[in-house]
């Protein structure tokens, strides 16, 4: 049997995960990372991505959930694992039309940034745009023959 840890997702609005996991993956700036039960101690940076957790709800068909969030802190110790960041976006709750429309407007901005600051903040939109996107087709919400979701999952398999 796998070993279960607690984990606790955290936004400046309050929690949006607590329970038992088997199992945690997420991005950082080195690339992707998954946790495990009895994980050595850690504190790592996490970037705009999909975060996925093997959920341990129902112990005979364990299952992944999946979350868009932005960036923010995991902490790993003894006592668990907590995720602190800007926003988390359960999957299957994600608004799928208004996120590809943000993504396509925040492209179509992109593109006429100049000034370096704007165009960072821009970028950032455009990956949260990507990352709900994901986390929603992760969840079956989004046919995988959308054109969104093929540039998502493009996107993602570049940086893993």
């Amino acid at each position: 049997m796998a070993d279960i840890f607690h984990l606790t997702i955290t936004t400046p609005h309050g929690k949006a995960y607590e329970g038992d996991v088997i199992e945690l993956q997420l991005d950082t700036p080195g690339g992707p990372i998954s946790v495990l039960g009895r994980h050595m101690p850690l504190v790592v940076p996490v970037v705009t991505s999909v975060l996925s957790i093997h959920a341990t709800d129902d112990v005979k068909a364990a299952s992944w959930d999946h979350f868009a969030v932005s960036d923010g802190l995991l902490s790993v110790d003894k006592h668990g694992v907590r995720v602190a960041v800007g926003s988390a976006e359960y999957g299957n709750e994600v608004d799928v039309l208004k996120a590809q429309q943000d993504l396509e407007e925040a492209e179509a901005e992109l593109e006429q940034r100049r000034e370096e600051e704007e165009i960072a903040v821009t970028e950032a939109f455009v990956e949260r745009s990507a990352a709900r996107i994901a986390a929603a087709s992760l969840h079956g919400k989004i046919g995988t023959s959308s054109k969104a979701v093929s540039r998502v999952e493009a996107k993602i398999r570049g940086r893993r």
